[in-house]
């Protein structure tokens, strides 16, 4: 099936015999479904990933393997002044005439501090040390559009840099660089609700098995396959949609396991009714408590970007924040997981300090974070923003990096070492009184992707049926390339002996195979990174 090339060598490509409408379909279906994060599938509107866990993998299953992070984005932008209110000072009421909210209707922390009143609901929560707030978070030369702020946060970058990794992924990819590789059992992390986040792309392999709708988890989880090819009308159509579902089906490699748990699991707490947000946290409960295994989950809720009549809307929007994660501790309480799982919400940015003509507010800077759980320091962290000492836009001026919050929960929550952690930020930062019982102990530190080879991705991708796989070796040895599908079956061994330094290419014939998602792995000097590639005929 391939036949070693000389660097550059022209790659022979085999015709296309599909009617026109056909190919057109199928490089539809790419464009849309096999995303920039590998091959990631969006077919609906509640997103979910799936990112593989390895038996040798220690990082996060290797100590504390119970622990969880569930990530909450809310979209657009929350206005903080009115999350978390300075209600003693007299320019939040000056500045905000209409929209400013009165300390006798608010949630009343201390004499200063109060929550909207649509959060009251958290208020159990809160008198037991199970929320903590962190107030003033942001990043020096905030960025007030909403794609570029969205970036960075889920990047986790500066302001001025632009990463096509995410924090998240850099930390899953530097320490498991075998990913996909079949060994991968079961998943590592779970988004639902987004639209296939940067937030988890590494740098070797996009880790992304995208379900966006909760009918297309329901059929996964009832039938372990995402979609009925049987089932087709008659005709060109019929076969072009057998088609495309089949494929489809292919790339679900922990369907079986996600149905294993959501069938084992069981929400034991009601939640409220036309709720997103508390909808997919509902299938996370449900996923914990059945023991898929996932580390990282990730939901959100669409809606913050209030420029015009803000106060009803920021009110519908707390009150589904608080219904939803009242909800949600309540059913892993019920079933005794409460204390094992820690949420944290995040938001671009904030809202500027004065209110516009609208009755809203427009893009601002900094904003708080909130964080939950039993495993969790509550109260209140940081100091009230400064409604005088604006930056030159004035914008509120931040007061703890954000990164600073993700590095908290890496290092203390889940027991990354200060040192791996650095290497997910490009550097140091200072860590926050935030968690009860820190981890410090006990996980490997490893290099993000072994010096001695690398592993580009074949060309082209998608191919019919031949495409070239490229590695480059920087020190001689043995080395074996190795082709499998997506149930880990070893479809053929590209290469197997002792290769000079230098690079290297190898022409692989899918001629014989199913159209379908492969992967391909390079093993060498007891190390091995993987790929996917698509077959498309």
């Amino acid at each position: 099936m391939c036949d070693t090339l000389p660097h550059g060598s022209a790659l022979e490509h085999g015709k296309d015999h599909e009617k026109a409408h056909a190919s057109w379909s199928r490089r539809d279906f790419l464009s849309t479904t096999l995303a920039a994060a590998g091959f990631g599938f969006l077919l609906g509107n509640t997103p979910v990933k799936a990112f593989a866990s390895h038996p040798m993998m220690q990082m996060l299953a290797g100590i504390e393997t119970d622990r969880v992070l569930v990530l909450i984005q809310l979209n657009g932008g929350n206005d903080g002044l009115n999350t978390v209110i300075p209600i003693r000072n007299d320019l939040y009421y000056q500045r905000r005439p209409t929209l400013a909210i009165r300390a006798a209707d608010a949630f009343t922390l201390n004499t200063d501090t109060a929550l909207h009143p649509q959060l009251r609901g958290l208020e159990t929560m809160w008198g037991d040390g199970k929320m903590a707030i962190l107030r003033n978070v942001g990043y020096p030369n905030p960025n007030l559009s909403h794609f570029r702020a969205t970036d960075i946060m889920v990047t986790g970058s500066d302001s001025d840099v632009t990463e096509n990794t995410g924090w998240m992924g850099r930390m899953l990819s530097g320490q498991y660089p075998e990913y996909p590789s079949p060994d991968f059992k079961r998943p590592l992390a779970v988004q639902i609700g987004t639209n296939a986040s940067l937030m988890f792309n590494g740098p070797q392999a996009g880790m992304a098995m995208n379900i966006n709708s909760v009918a297309l988890f329901e059929r996964l989880a009832s039938s372990g396959k995402a979609y009925d090819t049987e089932n087709v009308p008659a005709g060109l159509y019929g076969e072009e949609l057998a088609y495309l579902r089949s494929l489809t089906n292919q790339s679900y490699a922990f369907a079986g396991v996600i149905q294993e748990a959501s069938q084992k699991g069981a929400n034991q707490a009601t939640y409220p009714t036309g709720n997103a947000l508390a909808t997919n946290l509902a299938i996370v409960a449900k996923l914990i408590k059945g023991g898929l295994g996932a580390k990282v989950y990730m939901v959100s809720l669409n809606g913050f970007d209030t420029h015009a009549n803000q106060a009803n809307a920021h009110a519908t929007l707390m009150t589904r924040l608080t219904g939803a994660v009242t909800a949600f501790y309540a059913d892993l309480a019920a079933g005794g997981k409460a204390d094992k799982v820690a949420a944290m919400t995040f938001s671009e940015f904030g809202r500027r300090v004065n209110e516009n003509g609208s009755a809203g507010t427009d893009h601002g800077s900094s904003a708080p974070m909130f964080v939950f759980g039993g495993g969790i320091q509550g109260g209140l962290k940081g100091t009230e923003p400064s409604l005088t000492s604006l930056d030159t836009s004035g914008n509120l001026r931040f007061e703890t990096d954000y990164r600073q919050v993700y590095a908290t929960m890496l290092t203390d929550w889940f027991g990354i070492s200060p040192e791996a952690t650095a290497h997910v930020f490009g550097r140091s930062f200072d860590t926050l009184d935030l968690v009860r019982d820190p981890i410090s102990t006990g996980l490997r530190d490893e290099p993000s992707l072994p010096e001695r080879f690398e592993l580009e991705q074949n060309h082209p991708n998608p191919f019919n049926p031949f495409s070239v796989i490229g590695f480059r070796l920087s020190v001689g040895g043995h080395a074996k390339l190795t082709v499998f599908d997506l149930m880990g079956r070893e479809i053929t061994v590209l290469v197997d002996g002792v290769m000079p330094a230098g690079e290297h290419r190898v022409r692989f014939d899918g001629s014989g195979l199913a159209s379908g998602v492969y992967i391909y792995t390079l093993s060498t000097g007891g190390r091995s990174v993987s790929r996917k590639m698509t077959l498309m005929k």
